[in-house]
Parts: structure tokens; sequence; C-alpha cells
């Protein structure tokens, strides 16, 4: 793996070890419960061992990397404008930095995601998105450049 690759896979681990000590100190008040959780955009499901730890987690992303581990994580290839789950199914809606790319191919419209988003979600379902911030673009343009510079090589 290169350096680009482990400082954008270290920071993303920061962000969701992060957003799980909040999802139990501040929202989920039972923590007998286990929660139903879709995680859209999932990639390569790096994130999906930290969000079971509050729950069960379907991910999903348009196509299937190739790290997956189809054995230990629940994964299904498809579009968040068009998934195969019943009404209400997830008590928790997750997604990292994917909403800002929703409608930049034209294939996806970002009001057929959150329809369909609204609609597998239950009735009191927690949506969290994380979507860039200034800080995360400060940590990001050094990887970037890098990546740039590592390609032109």
């Amino acid at each position: 793996m290169n350096q680009v690759a482990i400082h954008r896979k270290k920071k993303r681990e920061l962000e969701i070890k992060r957003t799980v000590e909040i999802l139990e100190e501040s929202f989920l008040s039972n923590s007998n419960a286990k929660y139903r959780i879709l995680e859209f955009g999932a990639g390569s499901c790096d994130q999906v061992p930290f969000l079971s730890k509050i729950g069960d987690v379907t991910a999903i992303d348009i196509y299937t990397h190739s790290g997956i581990d189809l054995n230990k994580i629940n994964f299904v290839e498809c579009s968040v404008t068009d998934t195969p789950f019943e009404d209400e199914t997830f008590d928790i809606i997750y997604s990292n930095h994917v909403i800002a790319h929703i409608g930049e191919s034209r294939k996806h419209d970002l009001k057929d995601a959150f329809d369909e988003i609204f609609r597998v979600g239950k009735k009191d379902c927690l949506y969290v998105f994380a979507v860039p911030t200034q800080t995360w673009l400060i940590l990001s343009v050094p990887a970037h450049y890098a990546s740039l510079a590592m390609s032109a090589w």
C-alpha cells in the first residue's frame, strides 16, 4: 500500500472511530440494542468493522471492491437510488464522503437517493453523513498532490 493510501485509510479510521463514539455517547440510549445499519458508498468496506460494534451492518456500493471478504461482510452491489431492501428496514443509515458525489455521473440523482434512503430508513432512523469539511480538505491536499506526483512518475 502506498503512502497516500495509508494516509487516507488512517484518516478514515479516525473519522469512523470518533463517529461511533459520538453515536454511542449521544444517540444510542439502549446499549443492549442491536441496530440495523446501512452503509452506502461503502467502497472496500473498511468502516464496517467499526460500525459492527453498534449493530448489524449491510454495506452497499455501485461496484464490488476486490478486497471485500463476502464471507464476513453483508455486501450488496447496488445504487443508493435503487436498493433491494424493504421499507423501513434500517435504524441507522451511514455514509462517509459519498453524498457530495451523488449526481456527478448523472446516472444517480440526489433527490432519488434521498427518496430511497428515507424509504428504507425506519420512522425514527438516525441518518449519519460525513461530508468534506475545511479540515478534511486541508488534510487531503497533501495526499492528493502526492498521488498526482506519484502517477506522473
